[in-house]
């Protein structure tokens, strides 16, 4: 987020909102590929299973390749799952953590200007 000399307030605290509502929605996405990868890695786990416990055995090179498969996908597509999934639990970066509170501060310093320019108007108008 880079900021010139002549931003206003307003317009980088709405820069602020558009990157925390684009993170929320990356959010989502993170999550649905990481059932998508974890959910490859058990249907080619649960398939190679099947195929290992029917009554036709594989050959010794066969059933090394498709060993050999299924630690390739397993050490890629679950791994990734895995790291999307803890960073969906995990929730924020630390750059969304500054924008939320940037946000957040912004509209409690706004209420209180509301607050105060209520009360003195109801100060200034008993005199």
């Amino acid at each position: 987020m880079k900021r010139s000399d002549t931003e206003t307030e307003e317009a980088i605290v709405a820069r602020a909102r558009q990157v925390l509502k684009s993170h929320q929605q990356a959010q989502w996405l993170v999550l649905a590929l990481a059932i998508l990868m974890l959910g490859f890695c058990m249907w080619c786990f649960l398939k190679l299973m099947d195929r290992l416990s029917a009554d036709n055995v594989a050959p010794l090179t066969q059933g090394f390749v498709e060993g050999f498969a299924l630690a390739f996908v397993m050490s890629t597509f679950g791994i990734i799952g895995v790291l999307c999934l803890v960073r969906f639990l995990h929730g924020t970066l630390p750059d969304t953590k500054m924008f939320a509170l940037l946000v957040k501060y912004h509209d409690e310093n706004e209420e209180l200007k509301k607050s105060e320019n209520t009360s003195n108007k109801g100060m200034n108008g008993t005199r």
